[in-house]
C-alpha cells in the first residue's frame, strides 16, 4: 500500500483480472472472445499513466493469461482479501492529486461491481477505518496533521482545492487543507457504506460495527454545518437515503434521525430577521428529507413541527430575485388593463419575463423555474412540498390547524410569486377534488377561495400577477364546470359528484368574484370562457337554466344583456377598468354566430361604430354585411383589451347604441336601477395606475368615471340618484361628468311647468351648486345661489360680494341681518336664504379680519370649526384643545377635514411637543395629497386646487415653525442666538398673490405673528436690537396693511397698523408704517385728507433718507392738490425732486399736476373762444402759451421719470407725451423742443410699442424728433421696426407720387425723405441683415401674390357684402333710393374694369416678363365678358340694368371665379413657390444675455466708470490692480460678445434674421427685449398651405426657429388701412392687458388679452401669426354642411328670399308685420342649422367632460373679453369668418378689428346687437357659464379698465386719432378731392377723436360694476345688470334678424 502510483495501478489491475476470472468461472464457462476482449480493454490502465505502445503490449499479455487460466475460481478468503484491498486502496488514494482521484474512482467502481457479484459472502475488517474513526473522535487537529503530511508527500496537493471546497483563489492555509482532507476521507467512507447497504445488504459489517461508524457520520453532519461542500453533502444524502431504505440498521437510523433533527433545530435558533445564517444546513436537511420520503414515507412524520416552523419564518419575506425587486417597487395602484401593463413592461425591459402559453402546466412550470431560488425561498418551497406529502393535511390535529393558518398567512402576506404559485396550485388541486378526496373542509375551501380574491390588492406587478391569475382562473373554471354539471345533470361530467346544492350556494359569491377577475385576463381563451360564465350568472336571476357551455348562452335582447352585465358581481374587477366587461360582452354577442339575434345586434352596433369611432376600414361597407365580421370583431375585442382609449370610445358608442334601441320606459328604468346598483358598490378603485406617461387625449382614471362618461352622452339622460352622483363625484374624481349630467337634467326640468317636480328641481340646483363650489367656481356658485333667492336685496348683496366690494357687501349683509332679526317686511328670508346669508356674513367678516365678532358668533351658534379658527388666531389654546377633542372635531377629522388636522399641529407647536410635529405634518400632507388626487387635473384657469395649494403653503410654514422652535429651545438653554435670516427671507418671498383675498393673507400672517411672539418670549432676555433681528413682525404687519389698502379695505389696513404700537422697528419699517398710514387717508373725506396732511407736517424727517423724504413731500403735494392748493403742491413737488432727483414717482406726480393745470387753463380758455374782441384774443394767446408751458413741464417730468426708471408705471405716460405735440400748432414749438431734448436721452426699447405712431409723426411737425428716435431704435433693434418702416416708406412714396402735381416738392418729400434716410442708414449699418431681409420680403411679395382671379373674386365678394349692407341700411332707414345705389354700383364696376382689364402699354411688342404675360392672358380671357355683362362701354344699356340684375350677374361671376380658384391645391411645396425660400438656411450664433445690447445701454464704459467711481473700494495697491484687471476683463468679454453676436464691430448681434413678431406690441410684454434670446429663422417649412378665409384664398407658411418651434404665418393681401387697424389692435390689446394685470378683480378671474402679431410686408401685403389650430365659426359650419351634403350658402339664400317677401310699404302699421316676417324667416333658417355645431365640434376634439369644461370655461373668458371690446369700440360686424378661435387653448382672435364710423367720423353706436353672441356660441357656453363666467368677466374687465381710465385715456386718444385719420384717407372721396396734410386733417378731426374716446370710456363705465342706491336695488337686483341687459340684446331674436344676412345670426 505504500508503493508508488504505478504499482497501485498494477495491483488494481490484477484485482480486476482476478475478479473477472472468478466471474467467468462462475458462469457457464463459455465466454466469447468479444466479451473477453472488451473486459481486457476495459481493464487496461492506459488512461492512467501508460503510453499507447506500452498499452498494446500489456493487452497482449492479458489476453494470453486470460486464455490460459480461465478455469481458475476465487475462494471466500480471497474474495474477502480483494474487498479489503479495494477498501484500503479507496481510503488511501482518497486524498491526492488528479491521478489518484482517477484511481480512486476506478477502485470505487470495481468495489461496486464486486459487491454486486459476491453479495454478502465476505468479511470486511473494521481496522481499515480505525484511522478515520480516530481522527473523527479526536477532532480537527488530526486532520490538520494529515493534511500537512499529505502536502509534503504530494506536490500537486493544492490543485485539490478546486475539486473539493469552494474557496476563493488564494493560498491554502493549514486549516483549509485539513478540511479538504477530512471531507475527501469522509465522503469516501460514506460512499463505501452506501455501496455496502445497496449491493451487499446481507453482509453484517455495518450491523456489527454500527457504534464504531457513529463518529464518521457525526463528523459528516458537523462538516455540513460549517462548510458548504457539495461532495460531502452528496455522499451524505446518498448514505441517508440508502440507510432509511433499509430495515436492518435501526441504531444508525435513529442516530441519523437525531442528527437531522438537530440540523433543523439549529437553523431555527440561528435565524435572525428572517435571514438564514451563512452555511446553513437546513437546505441539506430538507433535501435529504425529500430523498428519504421517496423510499420511506413514514419517516417524515416526526419532522412536521420543525417543517411548519421553517415555513412560518420565511413566507412574508420579499422576493429575492432581481425581477421581483424591479417590479414591486412600482406604484401599488392597479393598471387599467393587464395586457396594456404587460406590453408597457415588455417595452421597458425589452424582453418579456414570462411567455403566455396555452398549456397551463407548462406555463406555470416556466414561471416557477424561470429564475434561481434564494436560500430562504428554497427553504419555504421544500418545506411546503414535504408538508403537502405528509399526513398533516389529512388528519385533524393542532399541526393541521397551524398548517392551515400558515397557508392563509402565505396567501395574505407573501409577495413571492413562486411560493404563492406553489400554495395556490396545491390548494387548487384540493379544491377541485371530490369532497371525499380533498383534505379541506367546506369552510376551508371557502376560506381559501376568499384568499384568492385578494391577489389583486397585494401590490404585485402585472407580470408577476399573470401566472397567479391564470392558475386561479383554471381553478375557478373547474369549479364552475362542476357546478354547472351539478345544476344540469344532463351535462356529462367525468367522475361522480358528491356535492350538494348548499355547497355551491356557499361558494357562489366567492366564485362569482373570482370569475369576474378572470373577465380581464390577458389570456383570450380564459377571458372568452368567463364572459359566458358571467352571462350565465346573470341568467340565474331570471330562473332560466343556462350554463356557460350552453350553445344558446346569448339568447336575449341587447338591453337584457346590458342589464345582466350591470347586475353581475364585478367585485373582482374593482381594481381594474371594469367598464371593459360591458364592451367585451356586447362585442361577444355580435361575434357569436350561434346567437339568434347576432345579425340584428351586429347591425345596430356597427352603425354606431362606423359613425362614432370611425374604426372600420374603407373597403368594409358595413359590419353586418361583411363576411369576415366575426374575425374583425375578435380582433377588435383583442385590441380593446389593451387600449383603454379605444375601450372608452367603444363603451360610449355601444351603450349609446343599446340605449337608442330602447323604446319602453320600464326597460330603461330597469337598466337605470342596474346602473345605480353597480355604481353604488364600494369595491371600485379610486385610482388606477396610468402606464402611459403622456396622452394626447387623457382618459378616465377609474371605472366609475369611465362609466359615467358614457352615461352622460346618452339621450334621453338616465335619471340617476342625485345623492349617489354627488358621492361618486367626490370619491372618484368625476366632478365634470356628474356636473354635466345634473345640468342636463336641470335644463329639462326648467322647461317643464314650475309646479312639476319642484323639489327635485331644487335638489338638482343644489347639487350643481355643490359641484361648482368644490371645483372652485365661486362666481358660478354665487350666481346660482342668487337665482334661487327671492329677495332683491339679498341678490344685490351677493353680486356685490362676488365682485369683491368687501366694505359695501359687509354693510348690505349687516343690514339684511338686522332686517331679518327685526321681522321687517322688506326682507323675510326663507331657510335656504338665511343659511346663505349666514355663510356669506361669516365670509365677509373673515375678509375684514373681525375676529372678535366671529368669536362671539361662534360661541352663540356652536359652530365648532369657526370656533377653532378663532381660538388659534386669538391664541386661546386651552379652548382650542377642548374643541379638538370634541365629538364634532373627531367626526370632521374622520371625514378628512384638513383644518382640524392643522389645529392639532398648532397645539403641538404651542405645547412644544416637537416629536409629534413631524408626524402630524406628514399626516396632513398625505391628506392634502389624497384630496388633490380626487380633483380634476390642473389646467389654465382651474380654481379647484387653489385651496389645497394654500394649505401646502401653510404646511411649509408650519414645518419650518417646528424647526424654529427646536433651534430656539437649544439656543435658549445655551444663551445664544439662532440664525433665522434665511428663514425670514424665505417667509418674505413665500406669500400669497397680491390679488388674493385678505382671509388668505390673514391665515398666513396670523400664524407668523404667533411665531414671532413665541420667539420674542423665548429670547426676552436679549437686547431689543438683537431681538428685532430674530423676527419680522413689523414687515409682515405693514405688508398686510399694504395689501388691504390696495384692495380698498382701509379698515383692515388701519387695524393691522395699530398692532405695531409695542414693537421695536428700524427706520425703514417705521417709514413704511408711516407711509401706509398716510396713504390710508389719501382717498377719504376732506377731513381725513387734512388729517393725513397734518400727519406729514408733524413728522420728523431727520431720520429718513433722501428717497423717503422725497416720498413724504410727494404725498404732501398730493394732499395739497386734492385740497385745492395747487401752488403749494407745485412747491412740494419741487422740494421732492430736489431732495432726490432720481425719484421716479415724484416726477410722475408732478407731471400729472402740470397736466391738470394745463387742462384747467385750456378749459378756461374755451370761454373766450366765441368772443372776437382784441382783449379776448390776447387772453386766448396767453392761455395757449400758458397751456404749452404747463404741457412742456408735464412732458419734461414724464420723460425724466422714464430716464430715472423705465418701469411700466413710467412708460404709461408715453402716449400722453406724443399727444401733447399736437399743441404746438403748425410749426415746431416749445413742446417739440422739449420732446427732442428729453426723449432722445431715453432708452430706445421704450418706443417699440409706439413705432406706428412714431412713423406717422414723420408726417407732422415733430418729424425731426421722431426721426431721431426711430434712428435710435433701428440702431439698437433693427428688426423691431424694419417691416413697419419699409411698409410706411412704400405707402407714403406712392401717396406722395399720386398728389405730387398739387403740392410743393418740399412738403411732399418730408416724410418720404425721412423714411428713405432711415432705410439708407439701416442699409449702411447692417448690410448683411438688410440684404437678407430684402431678399425674403421680395420673394414673399412676388411669389405669394394672389392670382388675378383671386383678386377679382375678392373685389366682387366685397361688392356683394357692400350691397347687403347698403340694402339693409336702407331698409332700416326706410329709404328706397334705388337709383342712387345703382349709379354708385355702376361707377364702382367701371373702376373695377379699368383696374383689372387695363391693357398694358406696348402690348403688341414681345412680352418682357412673366407678369406682363399673365396680365395679358387674364385681360383677354375676362375683359370682354365683364364689359358685356355690365355694359361698361354702353351708357344707354347701363342705365337699364336694375339692382337685381347687377346682383345676379355679380353672383354668377362669383360662382364662376370660385370654381376657377378652387382648383388651387390645398398644399403646395415650397420649392414650387419659391426656390430661394426653399433653399434658405441660417446658422445663428449661440448668444448670451447682453451680447446684443447696443452701445451705451450696457457698455464697457459704463461698467468702467462704475468700477472706478466706487467709493467703497479699498485704497490699497492690490485692490486697485484687481479693479483694473476686472475692467480689462469686462472689456474683453464685451468685445467678444459684440463680435460673436453681430459678426463684427458694427453688428451688435443683428446679422441673424429673427422670426417676426417677437417685439412689442406683437409680444405679450413691452418690457426690455432680449434679442439674443429671440428665436432666429433657421429655414422655411417645406409646405405651403392654401385655404379660404373671408372668401379669400390665403397662404400659410411656416418658419422654423432656432428654438425648434415652427411658427405659422398667414400671408394676406389687404388695403393699408386694414393693416394699420390691426397694428393698432395689437397696441390696444397690450394696453388693456396691463390694466387687467394690475387689478385684483380681474386677476382673481385670470383674465387676459393676448395680442396677435401683425407684420406689414408691403402696402397691401401683411403677415399674421396664426397656426393650424385656429379655426373659424364659418369653417365649422362649412364642415357640417360638407358632412350632411348641404351648400353653406343655402341658409343665406333662404333668408334673403324670405326677406324679399317680407318687404312692406312705409306705413307705420306694417312695420310690426315686417319684423314678424323677419323673425319667421330667421326661425325657419334656424330649423335647418343646428345650434350645437360648435359644441359638437369641441366635443369631438375633447372627448372627456373634464377637458370639455376646461376648454368651455377658457372659451367663455376669451369670448367675453372679445365681446367687451366689440361693444366698447363699436366693432359689430363680426361675421362667422371673423370669429376665430384656437382649438387648443380657446384663444379667441380679433381679426379685422376695425371701428365703425358714421359718415361724419363719429363712432357708429347705433347697432342692433352690441356683440356677437349667436346661437352656437350661446349654446356652447351654456346658461350656467353665461351668467356665472361670461357676465362676470365683462363686468370685472370693465371695472379694471375703468380704474385705470386716466392712465389709458391719452393712449386711447392716440389710437383713435391715427385710426380715424387712416379711415378718412382710405375713403374714395378723399383720394379724388382736395388734398390736405395729415396734420391739418388731425386738427379737423380732433373734436371727433375726443368724443369717440369719451364714448369708448362711457361704454366701459356702462359695463363696470356700480353700486346702487336702496331704491334702485328693488328694480335691479344685481350690480352688473347693465351687462345682463347687453347679453339680452345680443341674444334677442328681434335684434338678430335686424343684422345683415352675411352676419349669419343663425350660427
Amino acid at each position: 500500500m505504500n508503493a508508488s502510483l504505478e504499482n497501485r495501478e498494477l495491483a488494481l489491475f490484477l484485482v480486476d483480472l482476478a475478479v473477472e476470472w472468478d466471474t467467468l468461472k462462475g458462469d457457464s464457462g463459455t465466454q466469447n472472445s468479444d466479451s473477453g476482449e472488451s473486459l481486457i480493454q476495459a481493464s487496461s490502465p492506459q488512461g492512467a499513466t501508460g503510453s499507447p505502445c506500452e498499452s498494446n503490449a500489456t493487452c497482449t499479455i492479458h489476453r494470453q493469461l486470460f486464455e490460459e487460466s480461465h478455469l481458475y475460481r476465487l475462494s471466500e478468503s480471497e474474495k474477502s482479501a480483494v474487498i479489503n484491498f479495494l477498501v484500503r486502496l479507496i481510503l488511501l488514494v482518497a486524498v491526492g492529486d488528479k491521478s489518484q482521484q482517477l484511481l480512486r474512482d476506478k477502485a470505487v467502481s470495481l468495489l461496486q461491481s464486486v459487491l454486486t457479484r459476491w453479495k454478502g459472502f465476505f468479511v470486511l475488517h473494521i481496522e481499515y477505518f480505525e484511522k478515520v474513526i480516530n481522527m473523527c473522535s479526536q477532532g480537527d487537529s488530526s486532520f490538520e496533521k494529515l493534511g500537512s503530511v499529505v502536502q509534503d508527500e504530494i506536490p500537486n496537493f493544492g490543485n485539490i482545492s478546486a475539486i473539493s471546497v469552494k474557496k476563493p483563489k488564494s493560498p491554502i492555509n493549514r486549516q483549509d487543507r485539513a478540511l479538504v482532507v477530512s471531507n475527501l476521507l469522509l465522503s469516501s467512507c460514506l460512499e463505501i457504506f452506501s455501496h455496502l447497504m445497496i449491493e451487499a445488504p446481507e453482509n453484517d459489517f455495518l450491523v456489527m460495527n454500527c457504534f464504531k461508524i457513529f463518529p464518521i457520520v457525526n463528523t459528516c453532519f458537523k462538516r455540513i454545518t460549517t462548510v458548504s461542500d457539495d461532495l460531502i453533502q452528496k455522499s451524505l444524502k446518498k448514505f441517508l437515503v440508502t440507510l432509511f431504505e433499509s430495515t436492518v440498521l435501526r441504531a444508525i437510523q435513529e442516530f441519523c434521525k437525531l442528527l437531522l433533527e438537530d440540523l433543523i433545530l439549529c437553523t431555527l435558533t440561528n435565524v435572525k430577521d428572517g435571514k438564514l445564517p451563512s452555511c446553513s444546513p437546513v437546505l441539506f436537511a430538507l433535501s435529504a428529507l425529500e430523498g428519504i420520503v421517496r423510499v420511506n414515507s413514514q419517516f417524515l412524520n416526526s419532522f412536521m413541527v420543525p417543517l411548519i416552523k421553517i415555513a412560518q419564518i420565511f413566507p412574508g419575506k420579499p422576493p429575492s430575485s432581481s425581477m421581483q425587486n424591479r417590479h414591486t417597487s412600482k406604484s401599488s395602484y392597479s393598471s387599467y388593463f393587464p395586457v396594456e401593463a404587460l406590453f408597457q413592461a415588455a417595452c421597458e425591459d425589452m424582453k418579456p419575463s414570462y411567455s403566455m402559453k396555452s398549456d397551463s402546466c407548462q406555463f406555470i412550470q416556466t414561471c416557477m423555474t424561470d429564475q434561481p431560488l434564494g436560500d430562504e425561498e428554497d427553504c419555504v418551497v421544500r418545506s411546503l412540498h414535504l408538508i403537502f406529502k405528509s399526513f398533516v393535511p389529512y388528519r385533524f390535529s393542532s399541526l393541521r390547524r397551524k398548517f392551515i393558518n400558515l397557508l392563509g398567512d402565505i396567501l395574505d402576506c407573501s409577495t413571492n410569486v413562486r411560493i404563492l404559485l406553489l400554495v395556490s396550485a396545491q390548494l387548487g388541486q384540493w379544491i377541485c377534488e371530490d369532497c371525499k378526496q380533498t383534505p379541506l373542509t367546506k369552510n376551508e375551501v371557502l376560506f381559501f377561495l376568499k384568499k384568492f380574491t385578494n391577489f389583486e390588492s397585494r401590490g404585485l406587478s402585472e407580470i408577476d400577477m399573470q401566472p397567479l391569475s391564470y392558475l386561479v382562473s383554471l381553478v375557478v373554471l373547474k369549479c364552475e364546470r362542476r357546478r354547472a354539471c351539478f345544476s344540469s345533470p344532463a351535462l356529462s361530467y367525468d367522475g361522480s359528484s358528491h356535492e350538494t346544492s348548499s355547497d355551491f350556494g356557499s361558494y357562489s359569491p366567492v366564485l362569482n368574484r373570482l370569475s369576474s377577475s378572470s373577465l380581464m385576463s390577458s389570456n383570450t381563451s380564459i377571458r372568452n370562457i368567463f364572459c359566458k360564465v358571467m352571462i350565465s350568472r346573470a341568467y340565474e336571476g331570471t330562473g332560466e337554466d343556462i350554463s356557460p357551455h350552453h350553445d344558446e348562452i346569448f339568447s336575449g335582447p341587447l338591453e337584457s344583456i346590458l342589464s345582466y352585465v350591470l347586475h353581475a358581481d364585478l367585485e373582482g374587477l374593482g381594481n381594474r377598468m371594469w367598464t371593459f366587461v360591458i364592451v367585451d360582452s356586447l362585442l361577444a354577442i355580435c361575434e357569436d354566430p350561434t346567437y339568434s339575434e347576432a345579425a340584428t345586434s351586429r347591425y345596430l352596433i356597427s352603425s354606431f361604430l362606423e359613425k362614432e369611432c370611425q374604426i372600420f376600414p374603407p373597403y368594409t361597407t358595413s359590419l353586418s354585411s361583411s363576411p369576415d365580421s366575426s374575425v374583425f370583431l375578435s380582433a377588435l375585442r383583442t385590441m380593446t383589451s389593451c387600449d383603454r382609449q379605444l375601450s372608452q370610445e367603444l363603451l360610449e358608442s355601444l351603450v349609446k347604441s343599446v340605449w337608442s334601441t330602447l323604446t319602453d320606459d320600464k326597460v330603461r328604468l330597469r337598466i337605470v336601477k342596474a346602473m345605480e346598483k353597480t355604481l353604488n358598490r364600494t369595491y371600485h378603485a379610486q385610482f388606477l395606475r396610468n402606464s402611459r406617461k403622456s396622452e394626447l387625449r387623457p382618459r378616465s382614471s377609474n371605472g366609475v368615471k369611465s362609466f359615467l362618461q358614457a352615461v352622460a352622452s346618452l339621450n334621453p339622460l338616465p335619471m340617476i340618484s342625485i345623492d349617489l352622483l354627488l358621492t361618486l363625484a367626490s370619491n372618484y374624481n368625476c366632478w365634470h361628468e356628474v356636473r354635466s349630467m345634473l345640468e342636463k337634467q336641470l335644463l329639462v326640468f326648467n322647461c317643464a311647468p314650475r309646479e312639476v317636480a319642484e323639489s327635485y328641481r331644487l335638489g338638482l340646483s343644489s347639487a350643481i351648486r355643490r359641484c361648482y363650489l368644490d371645483l372652485g367656481e365661486k362666481d358660478v356658485w354665487l350666481t346660482l345661489k342668487a337665482k334661487d333667492c327671492t329677495s332683491p336685496l339679498l341678490k344685490y348683496a351677493l353680486s356685490i360680494d362676488m365682485y369683491g366690494k368687501v366694505q359695501e357687501a359687509l354693510q348690505r349683509f349687516e343690514l339684511l341681518v338686522d332686517q331679518s332679526e327685526s321681522n321687517s317686511d322688506k326682507f323675510v328670508p326663507t331657510d335656504i336664504e338665511m343659511a346663505l346669508l349666514e355663510d356669506r356674513w361669516i365670509a365677509i367678516h373673515k375678509e375684514t379680519c373681525q375676529l372678535t365678532v366671529l368669536s362671539k358668533f361662534s360661541e352663540l351658534s356652536s359652530f365648532s370649526k369657526l370656533s377653532m379658527e378663532c381660538s388659534w388666531k386669538n391664541r386661546d389654546w386651552e379652548k382650542l384643545r377642548l374643541l379638538c377633542s370634541s365629538p364634532a372635531a373627531t367626526s370632521a377629522l374622520e371625514l378628512g377635514d384638513i383644518d382640524v388636522k392643522m389645529n392639532e399641529i398648532f397645539l403641538a407647536i404651542h405645547d412644544e411637543k416637537l416629536h409629534d410635529i413631524e408626524n402630524l405634518h406628514a399626516q396632513t400632507a398625505q391628506l392634502c395629497l389624497y384630496k388633490w388626487q380626487l380633483l380634476p387635473n390642473v389646467s389654465s384657469g382651474c380654481n379647484a386646487h387653489l385651496m389645497l395649494l394654500r394649505y401646502f403653503n401653510r404646511l411649509v410654514d408650519i414645518r419650518e415653525s417646528g424647526q424654529v422652535m427646536v433651534e430656539a429651545s437649544q439656543h435658549t438653554n445655551g444663551k445664544s442666538y439662532p440664525d433665522l435670516k434665511n428663514l425670514l427671507n424665505a417667509w418674505r418671498n413665500r406669500l400669497p398673490n397680491d390679488f388674493e383675498q385678505l382671509s388668505v393673507w390673514d391665515d398666513v400672517f396670523q400664524w407668523r405673528s404667533y411665531m414671532f411672539s413665541a420667539i420674542s418670549k423665548k429670547f426676552q432676555w436679549a437686547e431689543q436690537s438683537t431681538l428685532a433681528s430674530l423676527h419680522d413682525r413689523p414687515w409682515s404687519t405693514i405688508k398686510m396693511a399694504c395689501t388691504a389698502r390696495r384692495q380698498d379695505v382701509i379698515g383692515v389696513s388701519l387695524l393691522s397698523l395699530s398692532k405695531l404700537t409695542d414693537c421695536a422697528m428700524d427706520v425703514n419699517d417705521a417709514f413704511s408704517k408711516l407711509n401706509e398710514q398716510i396713504l390710508s387717508y389719501r382717498y377719504g373725506s376732506e377731513d381725513e385728507r387734512k388729517g393725513g396732511l397734518n400727519l406729514i407736517n408733524t413728522t420728523n424727517l431727520s431720520y429718513f433718507d433722501s428717497i423717503q423724504k422725497s416720498e413724504l413731500f410727494r404725498l404732501k403735494a398730493e394732499f395739497l392738490e386734492s385740497l385745492g392748493g395747487k401752488t403749494k403742491a407745485t412747491q412740494a413737488y419741487c422740494h421732492a425732486v430736489q431732495l432726490c432727483p432720481t425719484y421716479t414717482r415724484a416726477w410722475i406726480s408732478w407731471g400729472n399736476l402740470c397736466w391738470s393745470l394745463a387742462d384747467l387753463v385750456e378749459t378756461q380758455g374755451r370761454r373766450h373762444m366765441a368772443s372776437s374782441s382784441a382783449e379776448d384774443k390776447e387772453k386766448k394767446a396767453a392761455n395757449a402759451k400758458k397751456v404749452c408751458q404747463y404741457l412742456a413741464q408735464s412732458m419734461g417730468c414724464y420723460l425724466e421719470a422714464i430716464r430715472c426708471d423705465a418701469s411700466e408705471d413710467s412708460r404709461i405716460n408715453l402716449p400722453r407725451c406724443l399727444i401733447m405735440l399736437a399743441k404746438d400748432g403748425s410749426c415746431p414749438g416749445l413742446l417739440c423742443t422739449t420732446f427732442e431734448k428729453y426723449a432722445t436721452k431715453l432708452p430706445s426699447w421704450i418706443w417699440l410699442t409706439w413705432i406706428p405712431q412714431l412713423l406717422s409723426s414723420l408726417c407732422r411737425i415733430e418729424a425731426t424728433s421722431a426721426k431721431l428716435l426711430l434712428q435710435k431704435v433701428l440702431s439698437s433693434y433693427p428688426q423691431s421696426a424694419y417691416f413697419s418702416l419699409r411698409s410706411f416708406y412704400l405707402e407714403r412714396r406712392d401717396s406722395e407720387r399720386a398728389k405730387q402735381s398739387t403740392v410743393t416738392k418740399t412738403t411732399v418729400n418730408t416724410s418720404v425723405l425721412c423714411a428713405e434716410d432711415l432705410m439708407s442708414n439701416l442699409r449702411k449699418c447692417q448690410p448683411t441683415l438688410w440684404s437678407m431681409l430684402e431678399s425674403i420680403l421680395e420673394e414673399l411679395i412676388i411669389r405669394f401674390r394672389p392670382s388675378y382671379e383671386e383678386e377679382l373674386l375678392a373685389t366682387i365678394s366685397a361688392l356683394l357684402q357692400r350691397a347687403d349692407s347698403q340694402i339693409d341700411h336702407q331698409r332700416r332707414a326706410n329709404n328706397s333710393d334705388e337709383d342712387a345705389v345703382r349709379a354708385s354700383f355702376m361707377k364702382t364696376l367701371s373702376r373695377v374694369s379699368e383696374k383689372f382689364f387695363r391693357v398694358p402699354n406696348g402690348h403688341a411688342t414681345p412680352l418682357k416678363d412673366q407678369k406682363a404675360k399673365k396680365t395679358l392672358e387674364f385681360t383677354m380671357q375676362y375683359k370682354d365678358s365683364f364689359e358685356r355683362d355690365f355694359f361698361i362701354q354702353d351708357d344707354v344699356k347701363k342705365k337699364q340694368l336694375s339692382l337685381d340684375d347687377i346682383f345676379s350677374k355679380l353672383n354668377n361671376w362669383k360662382d364662376m371665379l370660385e370654381k376657377r380658384v378652387s382648383s388651387t391645391p390645398p398644399i403646395i411645396p415650397m420649392t414650387s413657390m419659391s426656390q430661394y425660400l426653399s433653399a434658405f438656411s441660417n446658422n445663428n450664433p449661440d448668444l448670451w444675455t447682453g451680447s446684443c445690447d447696443p452701445p451705451g445701454s450696457n457698455s464697457v464704459e459704463s461698467k468702467k466708470d462704475s468700477l472706478e467711481n466706487d467709493k467703497d473700494s479699498s485704497p490699497s495697491s492690490s485692490a486697485k490692480a484687481a479693479t483694473k484687471a476686472a475692467i480689462v476683463a469686462s472689456a474683453a468679454v464685451a468685445a467678444a460678445s459684440a463680435l460673436e453676436g453681430g459678426g463684427g464691430s458694427q453688428g451688435f448681434g443683428w446679422t441673424s434674421v429673427e422670426i417676426p413678431g417677437q417685439y412689442a406690441p406683437n409680444s405679450c410684454s413691452d418690457a426690455k427685449p432680449n434679442p439674443e434670446l429671440h428665436s432666429k429663422l433657421i429655414k422655411f417649412d417645406t409646405k405651403v398651405e392654401v385655404f379660404q378665409r373671408n372668401e379669400h384664398l390665403v397662404r400659410r407658411i411656416g418658419m422654423v426657429g432656432s428654438d425648434g418651434k415652427v411658427r405659422q404665418f398667414l400671408l394676406q393681401f389687404a388695403i393699408p388701412y386694414w393693416t394699420k387697424a390691426d397694428e393698432r389692435t395689437t397696441q390696444l390689446h397690450l394696453l388693456l392687458g396691463k390694466c387687467l394685470r394690475k387689478e385684483p378683480i380681474s386677476c382673481r378671474r385670470h383674465l387676459w388679452i393676448r395680442s396677435n402679431a401683425v407684420i406689414p410686408i408691403a402696402q397691401r401685403l401683411r403677415m399674421i401669426a396664426e397656426d393650424k389650430s385656429y379655426t373659424t365659426l364659418q369653417d365649422i359650419f362649412n364642415l357640417d354642411c360638407q358632412l350632411n351634403g348641404r351648400d353653406p350658402l343655402n341658409s343665406i339664400s333662404a333668408f334673403n328670399e324670405s326677406l324679399k317677401t317680407a318687404v312692406v310699404p312705409e306705413e307705420s302699421e306694417m312695420s310690426l308685420l315686417n319684423m314678424t316676417n323677419k323673425i319667421d324667416a330667421f326661425n325657419k333658417v334656424c330649423e335647418s342649422v343646428s345650434s350645437r355645431l360648435l359644441s359638437n365640434y369641441v366635443q369631438n376634439r375633447y372627448a372627456t367632460a373634464e377637458l370639455y369644461f376646461h376648454f368651455q370655461r377658457a372659451f367663455t373668458l376669451q369670448t367675453a373679453m372679445n365681446c367687451l371690446l366689440q361693444y366698447a369700440f363699436m366693432v359689430n360686424e363680426r361675421t362667422p369668418s371673423k370669429f376665430i378661435m384656437n382649438i387648443r387653448n380657446a384663444h379667441v382672435l380679433s381679426p379685422d378689428f376695425r371701428f365703425s364710423y358714421t359718415n361724419q367720423g363719429f363712432m357708429d353706436d347705433i347697432k342692433p346687437v352690441p356683440f356677437r353672441l349667436t346661437r352656437n356660441i350661446q349654446d356652447f357656453i351654456g346658461p350656467f357659464l353665461l351668467d356665472g363666467v361670461f357676465t362676470t368677466t365683462i363686468a370685472s374687465a370693465s371695472t379694471a379698465i375703468c380704474k385705470n381710465e386716466r392712465e389709458i385715456e391719452q393712449a386711447l386718444q392716440l389710437i383713435c386719432r391715427d385710426d380715424i385719420v387712416s379711415w378718412y384717407l382710405s375713403k374714395s372721396s378723399q383720394r379724388e378731392g382736395t388734398q390736405r396734410s395729415i396734420q391739418e386733417l388731425e386738427y379737423q378731426l380732433a373734436d371727433r377723436v375726443k368724443k369717440n374716446v369719451a364714448l369708448i370710456q362711457s361704454r366701459f363705465q356702462h359695463c363696470s360694476v356700480k353700486s346702487l342706491k336702496d331704491d334702485e336695488t328693488m328694480k335691479h337686483d344685481s350690480c352688473d345688470y347693465r351687462v345682463k341687459e347687453l347679453v339680452s340684446m345680443a341674444t334677442s331674436t328681434r335684434n338678430l334678424v335686424s343684422m345683415p344676412s352675411n352676419y349669419a345670426a343663425w350660427l
